[in-house]
């Protein structure tokens, strides 16, 4: 609960006093306070890490900082760079593809010229960990990724946009569209997956949330990536709500259909990650088969299976201990 957290700096907060800073400045103060506000520090705790008092950093994250706040930011970068390098192991599970870099310059893109940009794909095709890296990679403060809920009614939408802005979603539903439409500003990214969640249930309801999303892009000139199935873009084209959806449709720039099943040099690239030559003969059936008929996400279950298999035995990853894992996986279906 919000109440219970230990760190209460609102997001929004933060964001509109840091709004006219210079860029780096801006960034470093950013990712501080969600550095922060994700790993629940005290203020105290978060001023011991950055060699300054809480004092100063209460004054930096309401803009009421009049000392030097280049040396403050130069403190927090050093911290910064620290505690990334310290964490880079965490960051192996994610395998970079061709795809994955479409993705990000999608996302490139809708921020640099303030448009609102649309990922088409099927569930299980790499989108949302491609999208959560970009999140990780560029700035918590500066990139938002929210996750529409299921029905994608309003209230639901705004709590999940409280949290990734760390507002208490405890508000008033008006007071809290106030806040969030002013946490925002020009040199912000809006990232909003799972979008074909308000194509389900009461159009009404639906669309206020897709209105709302084009209301903070419209207000603040911020980028918007909508990120979602085929239904979405059936609804936005020809369905019940294309003429509605018809104005955010006008604020595209572009819309990047994914394929159904990954390219060849991606499929290359997840093996290579596991120290294993490209699929051929009937590993490569194998591979082809899992994807067709599971999708992405289980062929990258048996890899890792694969890995344990290997670790298990000491011996070197190759695509004998592949088909292992898939043969005890189907064994778990048979009685």
């Amino acid at each position: 609960m919000m109440h219970t957290r230990r760190f209460r700096v609102p997001g929004d907060i933060v964001n509109r006093s840091t709004s006219d800073l210079p860029d780096e400045q801006r960034s470093l103060i950013r990712w501080l306070h969600a550095h922060a506000a994700e790993n629940d520090l005290s203020i105290d705790d978060l001023a011991k890490l950055v060699r300054y008092d809480a004092s100063t950093l209460h004054r930096v994250f309401h803009g009421k900082y009049d000392g030097n706040l280049s040396r403050v930011c130069d403190e927090i970068k050093a911290f910064k760079a620290l505690h990334e390098e310290r964490n880079k192991g965490r960051r192996l599970g994610f395998i970079e593809t061709a795809l994955a870099r479409k993705i990000w310059r999608v996302c490139d893109a809708a921020l640099e010229f303030q448009r609102i940009a649309v990922i088409i794909g099927d569930s299980q095709t790499g989108k949302t960990a491609a999208l959560e890296r970009y999140r990780e990679d560029h700035n918590h403060g500066s990139t938002i990724y929210v996750r529409c809920p299921t029905s994608g009614t309003l209230r639901l939408f705004l709590d999940e946009m409280a949290r990734a802005m760390r507002i208490s979603p405890n508000l008033v539903k008006h007071d809290l569209m106030e806040r969030l439409l002013r946490s925002f500003d020009d040199r912000m990214l809006l990232i909003v997956d799972e979008i074909h969640q308000c194509c389900y249930g009461r159009a009404d309801s639906a669309l206020r949330t897709i209105e709302f999303i084009r209301e903070i892009h419209d207000r603040t000139k911020c980028g918007v990536v909508l990120c979602g199935t085929s239904v979405f873009d059936e609804e936005m084209e020809s369905g019940r709500f294309s003429r509605i959806l018809a104005q955010t449709k006008r604020r595209r720039l572009c819309k990047l259909m994914l394929p159904n099943s990954p390219s060849a040099e991606d499929l290359n690239a997840f093996a290579a990650a596991y120290g294993l030559p490209p699929a051929t003969g009937q590993h490569a059936k194998l591979q082809a088969d899992i994807i067709r008929t599971e999708a992405l996400g289980m062929w990258l279950c048996i890899l890792r299976m694969a890995a344990k298999i290997a670790a298990k035995r000491k011996e070197k990853m190759n695509w004998d201990h592949v088909s292992a894992a898939h043969a005890g996986l189907r064994s778990l279906e048979t009685i």
